[in-house]
């Protein structure tokens, strides 16, 4: 009897074995696929702006904030046109691809916005670059200061004071 409890014990390792290789084997086939859905590219546009993507045979595509990008499918169907409507984020994902989508502003616009709101400051002139609108010169008087670190404060990321 002690021989059949000895094989029965020496199956079942067996078994435990085989299942534990079994299962490693199916996680690291299926790792690279998890671990490329994780990988996220940046796509940063402008109000106005439009971008294709190129889908291949990828069938399903979703949009994390509607309210930022609308989706539509391309004349040549394998392809997206995504078209910002409003600044902020949104996430996209296209099968396992995954894209962390920035619309920002319209930066004339916005900086138009600002010498506005500046206007009557002696010394302060309004200047974009690249896609930021940045405050340039010397005031004088504190409350022109509070009015722009306001406008600054207001517009994080897309103003900035020297």
């Amino acid at each position: 009897m002690k021989m059949q409890s000895n094989r029965s014990v020496g199956a079942w390792s067996a078994l435990t074995a085989l299942s534990f290789v079994l299962a490693t084997l199916i996680m690291t086939v299926m790792l690279p696929s998890d671990a490329l859905s994780r990988q996220k590219q940046r796509l940063v546009l402008r109000v106005g702006e439009t971008t294709t993507l190129y889908l291949g045979s990828i069938k399903n595509v979703q949009v994390g904030d509607e309210s930022v990008i609308k989706v539509e499918q391309h004349p040549d169907r394998d392809k997206i046109t995504v078209f910002p409507i409003g600044p902020g984020y949104s996430s996209l994902t296209m099968g396992t691809i995954g894209y962390d989508v920035v619309i920002l502003g319209e930066v004339a616009q916005l900086r138009s916005d600002v010498e506005n709101l500046l206007d009557g400051i002696p010394g302060v002139s309004v200047l974009s670059a690249a896609n930021r609108v940045v405050i340039d010169g010397v005031v004088k008087r504190r409350d022109d200061w509070e009015r722009i670190e306001a406008i600054v404060a207001a517009h994080k990321g897309e103003v900035f004071s020297l």
